[in-house]
Order: structure tokens, then sequence, then C-alpha cells
């Protein structure tokens, strides 16, 4: 049976929600698929035809559905042989976005309705993880992007949650929080003596900087963080060169930080250091983190946790050590590619799709040699919520919604037009049921609306193709059809409406 027009739930807007800025978000409100609440049936439609072409993917894997439980207990429980292995597991589920973009709608909603893939593998490089790395995404421009644990699928948008920087000549693609950038040497010299200088009322590198005339290059940069990690909380300090900044972000990860905060300046003074002017030399009982550039920048001028004091020549091995020495520069736009060298670009964007891992579980199997053998798992999570209103973003004109055929959420509009001499409601329904028989899906108009109203409706939707059962047409046997996409129109004769149809969907 067709769907009835009549009994869908929800109503077109005529005009736009004054909330909404993006164009796809007010044509998802206005044509009825999406409310700031939730979304609508006809939103619902296309998710699930979304979701339905991910499982035919994964089912050619022979991917299984779970539900509820996470992957790594069923995996402790249910793997315990190389015989079970690899093993793809997938459940639908709701992606709670960290940050949200009300002015975009769906696309930028704090939940959304998702889908969840899980492989259990044996090995890190088990072909499985590689074949994950490319899922049936739309017809969407996208950005492929490195991301902290994996990477990403990107939707550029003005509005979007995330950046990325990108590299014109090269290609290169990161999320901000994953991006890194070129980071030339400082010349060689040799230490010089440590050596303590007053600098009154310099409480910035730019003060600092100002004061004893010297680049930002040759200074280091302090920042204190407080990190939760399993129950307890313990104060991080972080150095970067002071011509840079830190990705806190990537610290966080780095150090598998359950949460981290810029710490008080009560915290700071605890730990025997002084806001303004701290400096890792001489403190105990504080992790000490350092980019890797500055193990190689000699003779910097740091703090000496003390009011207006500095500390000149300091130098990493000599004066202190660091518990974890890795790339923690943040990158942003005009920054040196880290491979070619050429400046950087951001662009904001949507993240639609993440693949995080192979990462390393506390789960083991035992191989075919009998020996216990850690297992590994990957995790896809794919924001369907996000790729339908992708889709609307991208697939609209000035009269409102135009989905592809894949993704539509029927194939087929066909509208009643009330007769005032004839009967025109029996052929309408005699040609829906029709299509229906004959595999097309159905969206029929039966209500008792002017034909302009059926019409602006219609084109607000954006179903593919539009068919129009009205008197004038009948008397001569004929049923008017409209391609979407296009505007374009044809005058059947009734009875090669089907045919046709058919013939048209192979040709385009």
């Amino acid at each position: 049976m067709p769907m009835r027009q009549r009994d869908l739930f929800g109503q077109t807007l005529r005009h736009p929600p004054a909330e909404l800025e993006s164009p796809g978000a007010i044509w998802l409100a206005r044509a009825a698929f999406w409310r700031e609440n939730g979304w609508l049936p006809l939103g619902r439609v296309v998710v699930q035809r979304l979701e339905a072409r991910w499982l035919a993917w994964l089912a050619e894997r022979g991917a299984q559905p779970v539900w509820g439980a996470s992957p790594e207990l069923l995996a402790e429980t249910e793997v315990r042989s190389w015989r079970h292995l690899p093993r793809l597991l997938w459940q639908p589920t709701v992606l709670q976005n960290e940050r949200s973009r009300p002015a975009a709608g769906a696309l930028g909603a704090a939940e959304s309705p998702g889908l969840r893939v899980d492989a259990l593998l044996p090995e890190k490089d088990d072909p499985l993880a590689v074949w994950l790395a490319v899922p049936p995404l739309p017809d969407l421009p996208l950005l492929t992007a490195e991301t902290l644990n994996g990477s990403g699928w990107f939707f550029p948008h003005a509005l979007g949650t995330e950046t990325v920087l990108l590299c014109a000549d090269c290609g290169y693609a990161a999320e901000r929080a994953a991006a890194r950038r070129a980071k030339p040497l400082p010349p060689e010299e040799a230490p010089r003596p440590l050596e303590a200088v007053s600098t009154p009322d310099c409480h910035t590198i730019a003060d600092l900087c100002a004061f004893l005339n010297i680049p930002p290059q040759r200074t280091a940069k302090a920042v204190f963080l407080t990190m939760q990690r399993e129950g307890r909380e313990q104060l991080v300090f972080a150095v970067v060169r002071g011509d840079m900044d830190l990705n806190a972000e990537r610290l966080a990860h780095l150090l598998g930080a359950e949460a981290m905060r810029p710490a008080t300046a009560e915290e700071i003074r605890a730990a025997g250091a002084e806001p303004g002017y701290a400096s890792p030399v001489g403190l105990e009982g504080v992790l000490v983190a350092v980019d890797d550039l500055i193990p190689h920048s000699p003779n910097l001028t740091a703090g000496a946790n003390a009011p207006d004091l500095h500390l000149q020549n300091v130098n990493y091995g000599r004066d202190y050590q660091a518990a974890l020495v890795a790339d923690l520069a943040a990158v942003g736009a005009g920054d040196p590619c880290p491979h070619c060298q050429a400046p950087l670009r951001a662009q904001r964007a949507f993240r639609l799709a993440h693949l995080a891992g192979p990462r390393k579980l506390a789960a083991a199997y035992t191989d075919a040699a009998g020996q216990q053998r850690p297992l590994w798992r990957a995790a896809l999570l794919v924001d369907l919520g996000r790729v339908t209103a992708a889709l609307a973003e991208h697939w609209h004109d000035e009269d409102g919604l135009r989905w592809p055929p894949e993704t539509a959420p029927y194939d087929l509009h066909l509208l009643w037009l009330p007769g005032k001499k004839m009967d025109t409601h029996a052929p309408a329904e005699a040609l829906a049921a029709e299509l229906e028989a004959a595999g097309w899906r159905v969206l029929l108009d039966d209500r008792d609306e002017r034909p302009g109203v059926k019409f602006k409706d219609a084109d607000l939707i954006g179903i593919p193709w539009r068919l129009t059962v009205g008197e004038r047409a009948l008397a001569r046997n004929e049923v008017e059809v409209k391609r979407r996409s296009d505007g374009k129109r044809w005058q059947l004769p009734r009875e090669e409406i089907v045919h046709w149809l058919q013939e048209a969907a192979r040709g385009r």
C-alpha cells in the first residue's frame, strides 16, 4: 500500500524557522522531515534507507547484530580461539555529540541516530580494519582527515563544530586536535650557565619578550593543567616553545586522561610554582610533558617559580626531565604543512563518520599454536542523522529538497487533483496500487487541497519523480510526470507509465 499524505505525521511550513541558518536545515524543517526536538516520519525514512545501505554493505562481510553490551565485554566471554576471529558486530546507537550548532539544525544536533560497527581482530593490521576505512558514504563533498585515534569523514560547512587543517599542495588533512606542523630545528649552540633575571610585571610571553628584547622562540611557555585519570587528579606541567600554543586535546589523549582542565592558581602554588612565572626546573611530584621541539631548543628563557623572576639559558635534559616528550604544539591556519611546508588552510566541518583504532584490548585469545595473544578492535561510528542532514544541505534548490534516488524517502510522489466533472480519485488510487505492485515506493497525496498547495509541497519534499493525476490529463488518458532534479515534464499515456518509469530509472 502507498503511504498516504493525508495520514502522514508532520506539517510543511511556509516560512523558515527563525533559529535556523543553514539552507539544508531550513528545507528539512519546512518539508516536515525534522524538528528541533526530533525526526519526523519522512526524515526517519531517509535515515532508515541509509541504515539499510550500510547493513547491506556489512552483510557482505558477515557482520552480525548485537545490542546493548560492550563489544569488549562480549569479546571476553565469546572469543576464546583464533577460529572465532575476525568478527564484525554492529548495532544501532544514539550518538552524543560533544559540540552542537543549533543554527545548523539536524547537522549540528547534540543527539543523533547512528550506527556502530566493531571489528574484533586477531592482529592490528588485519585486512578487515583496512576494509572498514572505505565506508559506503553517499555522494557528498567529503574530507577524509586524520583524527587523534584514527580517521574521520567530514562534511565542510561554515557552521561546522570541527576544524580540519588542509594542505592544498600535497593533500594532507587532519582534524585540528590531530594536526601536525613542520618544526624547523633551531641552530645548534652550546648550553650556557643558568642565570636568574629580574622580570617585573612580565606575566605573559609578550611581556617577557618586550622586556628582555628576545623573540618568542627563545622562550618556554608553561601551561598547568589538572588531569583526572583512574579516579584521581594529578597536576600536569606542559611546556611548548613561546612562539607556539599547547594542543591540550592531544596531550589529554596521549596521557589517557578522562578529563583535563586548567589548573587553579592555588593548585599551581601548592606544587611549588608561581602563576605567570612557572618553570619545570626544581619541581617535584608534577607530571612534566614537553613538546618534541623543546629538547632541540637550547638556552630558553623560562619562569623561575618566583614572582617577577625568570631563568635564562634553561636546557632540557640538564635542568629538568619530562615524563612525556611528544608533538604537543597546536596547529592553525597558516602554519607550515608537516609534509611539504606549504601553509595550511582551516576548514570548518561536521564529522559524519569516524574509524577509531585498531587498539589492543585486555581480552586475549588462543592462536593456532596454543599461545595466548591480545585481541584488537577497530570501531566505526556513523552519524546517520548528520549524513541525512548533509544530503539536504548539498541536494536542494530554491524550491526545496532534491533527494538523490538512492536516499529519497519515496521513489514517486503521486498527486491526486480533485476533479469537477469526473472522478479522478479512483484512477489515482489504481495507479498508486499498480506502481507499488511494480516495486516503486509511492507517497500518495490524497489530501483535499488546492493544486498549488500540492505542487508547492511536492517541491519542498523533493521526491525524485512527481506524477499528477488530474482532470485535464485524464480526459486525454494521460498522466503528467515531472523530474524533480531538473524540472523536465512529460505527458504520458496512462498505460505506459510503469514501463516508462522503469526505462527512465535504468537510464538515469
